[in-house]
């Protein structure tokens, strides 16, 4: 009897401890109002490029609490300011000022027909969660950003707290 409330307690223990650490895994920081993850969806650190996703998966990227963000969010981001940069050697956007940023990598995107990688390093282009008549995305590079509809390939997921 001890021996099997000593193995549930451990096995008890051991669930929190995982389901913490899941919890624990995106840290956010407050632009403009929205708090945006401080890596890409499947990333470990900020200037990892992370996974590739098709518009349809990108919306089931963001774990638990988190979310694919909109268009509005996407022009909110831009309206707080960006600026090129590299960070540990990859090129990509500061969005924000002061202490509230995030450095998004320009991560290219992925064919969708043979899954090459196309224009890391040059540019950035990630999912919204936004469909109206067109898939919408950020695309940017070293001169700017922009949201425009998005092709058939596999972008970038940038998440948002819920």
């Amino acid at each position: 009897m001890k021996k099997t409330f000593f193995s549930v307690a451990i096995l008890a223990t051991l669930l929190l401890c995982v389901q913490n650490t899941n919890a624990q895994k995106l840290k956010g920081v407050e632009i403009n109002g929205v708090i945006w993850a401080t890596t890409n969806a499947g990333a470990k650190v900020p200037e990892d490029y992370g996974k590739y996703y098709t518009w349809e998966k990108a919306q089931t990227a963001c774990p638990k609490s988190w979310r694919v963000p909109t268009r509005e969010e996407f022009r909110s981001l831009e309206d707080a300011g960006s600026v090129w940069t590299v960070q540990n050697g990859k090129g990509g956007l500061n969005f924000g000022d002061g202490n509230n940023t995030i450095f998004m990598p320009a991560a290219g995107h992925r064919n969708i027909i043979d899954d090459t990688l196309e224009a890391a390093g040059l540019g950035g282009c990630y999912w919204s969660s936004t469909n109206i008549n067109h898939k919408c995305a950020l695309h940017f590079n070293s001169s700017g950003s922009h949201i425009c509809g998005g092709r058939e390939v596999k972008f970038s997921v940038r998440c948002v707290k819920k």
